[in-house]
């Protein structure tokens, strides 16, 4: 993801980014992201059945899954995807900055996570965090539509 400045009467301001607070991401998004989610579970969590994930309105939902399972792929998905996709904020003097614009967080639903992306500048979109989850994770699976 390409580094934002952010000036407001050309002093350099920082952002204050609550990524839980971005926007859902729409079926085609969740469907694109589908794999990534399906290949850091299966990295790092044994005993998920990955064929029983589905798309919801605002995520994910995994059946049979419980509360603390749930919080586990939430981690999962944070530590591996949301953490790969950050946006960094250039202060000049100060320290540099780092967003996070994916988010997945427990839903009002037991076994359902919820799936935001925060747009930071016309540059960093979503196709700009697949382009860096590509680079990280395609040569290991295989993704499937």
């Amino acid at each position: 993801m390409q580094t934002i400045v952010c000036k407001q009467r050309h002093n350099n301001v920082g952002l204050i980014v609550i990524p839980e607070n971005g926007e859902h991401l729409i079926k085609s998004e969740l469907e694109r992201l589908l794999p990534y989610v399906k290949y850091v579970i299966a990295q790092n969590i044994n005993n998920i059945i990955l064929d029983t994930i589905e798309i919801t309105d605002s995520g994910y939902k995994i059946l049979d899954a419980d509360s603390e399972t749930i919080n586990i792929i939430i981690n999962v998905c944070c530590n591996y995807l949301s953490e790969k996709i950050i946006v960094r904020q250039d202060m000049d003097y100060g320290p540099e900055l780092r967003h996070r614009p994916l988010y997945f967080g427990k839903s009002k639903t037991d076994n359902s996570i919820v799936v935001k992306f925060t747009l930071l500048g016309d540059f960093n979109t979503l196709d700009s965090a697949f382009i860096d989850l590509d680079k990280l994770y395609t040569s290991d699976m295989v993704i499937n539509s």
